[in-house]
């Protein structure tokens, strides 16, 4: 008898919790580096414009671009990558060539020299191999973490956004002052400590918890009990409707012993301690492990239900916050003229909002079932109506409306973003309609996240234009409002589908005397 299998639950419950606890922050700071590396280029623009005549911040903006269209266009690619092989070993050999990069970003600086076409090809790289990172970061996270509380864990973890931009500008100003503006440092520390995560990730990352002989329950018992209802409505419908009439064991037990919970329970990775039938534990380990070994093709992701509506909502929603996250510091400092302690202050104000939306929004979204589309339309339009305020009062608002407004902008907008590119994604990747093949879910990241990117680049490119023809109010504020509310439609689809669904499981469940159970 192995280790494993002499554990005692109580031991097997605490070794899962450490572990789960080890994977969370190691992929949190992981991520949260990436971001660093973004503040720390992001501050350096200022001092190499200043330092070289050659590269204004006009020409350092393409590079910004072209960076950010590699990243969008390899993203659909790259997501592949986390689910046909080792996790650990796509995270571990990315950072150490981000690293690599990383570094050579120093050498225009160490070396005075200053060939646009050597910024291009380190910029694309850059974008290049960071798309391998956030998919395969999602789907292991997933592996670890069940949709009981995915929306909040992973929506908690999301934040490894905010938090890095928070720690990545301090830092900066701290280096920028200890190396005497000599920017180029900046790219040394921070590509040494991205080759030092990459060893670390390699020793200790542990992508899925049946490498180290450890059960994660996508679904619990009640959640079985209540997908296979939904699934076979016509069956159950007269039970569920007349369900006083009928004790809720004698339910439960007709539920169990449908050809729906035997379908689901045995695509499901659910512990075969409570399964009670022998044969199906046999047929699901038989079915489980052939399916653990096949991963899903692109087009077949795409035709996976809800990607291609959560991936237009979040190409608008993505759209939306880096067009306002990236111009309002000329909006505020040229429009409003505010001082530059008051601009970051504010940054700080959406970057506080967005942490705290994700937080709460995937835990909202945990209560209804893990339907995340009703949240969603109510963060959508929230922002919508923001958004659409400013754009009519533009000039008469002042700057503590402006700055709650902003905080909730960031709450609602930015909150959602992180909820769908995380935990839907995870959720998406290990749905019922996958028949038991979960890999898929660093796909399926790749593919929403990949559509977010674009939508970025789409959105800063269009924006350029329409603010110099139609100023802030009209050309910013309102063109951001119509962003999102073009997203409300794909939102609006399936908030139609999952209302129902929640109405349906809420019945299913009072009907089983499910309500007080965990």
């Amino acid at each position: 008898m192995s280790t494993f299998d002499s554990e005692s639950i109580d031991a097997k419950n605490k070794r899962k919790l450490r572990e789960q606890i080890k994977v969370y922050f190691l992929t949190y700071f992981s991520y949260a580096l990436i971001h660093i590396q973004r503040e720390f280029w992001s501050l350096s623009k200022h001092k190499i414009a200043a330092q070289n005549a050659d590269l204004p911040e006009d020409i350092l903006g393409r590079f910004d671009t072209a960076q950010l269209l590699t990243y969008g266009v390899c993203l659909y690619i790259a997501g592949m990558l986390g689910d046909n092989y080792n996790q650990r070993i796509v995270l571990a050999v990315a950072f150490l060539v981000q690293s690599l990069f990383f570094l050579m970003l120093s050498f225009p600086g160490l070396f005075h020299f200053t060939y646009h076409a050597y910024f291009y090809f380190n910029m694309v790289c850059i974008g290049a191999v960071n798309s391998a990172m956030f998919p395969a970061m999602v789907a292991i996270m997933g592996n670890w973490f069940p949709k009981k509380n995915r929306g909040f864990i992973v929506g908690l973890w999301s934040t490894c956004a905010s938090a890095g931009n928070t720690i990545g500008i301090q830092m900066a100003a701290f280096l920028l002052w200890l190396f005497d503006n000599r920017w180029y440092w900046l790219f040394v520390v921070i590509s040494v400590m991205v080759a030092v995560d990459a060893v670390v990730i390699y020793m200790y990352l542990v992508p899925h918890p049946k490498d180290i002989g450890i059960t994660v329950e996508e679904m619990n018992e009640k959640e079985i009990l209540l997908a296979a209802v939904t699934a076979d409505e016509k069956n159950f419908e007269e039970i569920i409707e007349k369900g006083s009439t009928h004790r809720s064991q004698d339910i439960v037990q007709q539920v169990r012993q449908s050809k729906e919970y035997a379908r689901i329970s045995r695509n499901i990775n659910i512990d075969p301690e409570i399964l009670e039938d022998e044969s199906l534990q046999l047929k699901q380990a038989q079915e489980g492990d052939a399916a653990s070994h096949k991963s899903i093709s692109f087009l077949s992701a795409w035709l996976l239900p809800g990607v291609i509506l959560y991936s237009s909502a979040f190409f608008c929603t993505k759209m939306a916050v880096y067009c306002l996250l990236l111009e309002l510091p000329n909006y505020l400092g040229g429009a409003k003229q505010y001082t530059d302690q008051t601009v970051a202050n504010l940054q700080t104000v959406i970057d506080v909002g967005a942490i705290l939306g994700s937080i709460v929004l995937g835990f909202v979204s945990d209560r209804m079932y893990g339907k995340r589309s009703p949240v969603a339309l109510v963060a959508v339009a929230s922002s919508m109506v923001i958004m659409y305020y400013l754009a009519a009062n533009e000039s008469t608002v002042s700057q503590t409306s402006f700055f709650i407004m902003m905080f909730f902008i960031g709450f609602f907008t930015s909150g959602l973003a992180n909820m769908i590119g995380s935990a839907c994604a995870a959720d998406l990747g290990k749905q019922p309609a996958l028949k038991g093949n979960h890999r898929a879910v660093s796909t399926v990241t790749g593919i929403i996240d990949g559509s977010g990117s674009l939508g970025t680049a789409v959105g800063l490119f269009v924006v350029s234009f329409t603010r110099s023809a139609y100023g802030w109010a009209n050309g910013y504020f309102l063109f951001i409002a119509i962003d999102i509310s073009v997203g409300c439609i794909p939102v609006l689809v399936m908030v139609y589908k999952e209302v129902r669904e929640i109405i349906k499981l809420k019945k299913s469940e009072k009907a089983m005397g499910l309500e007080k159970e965990e």
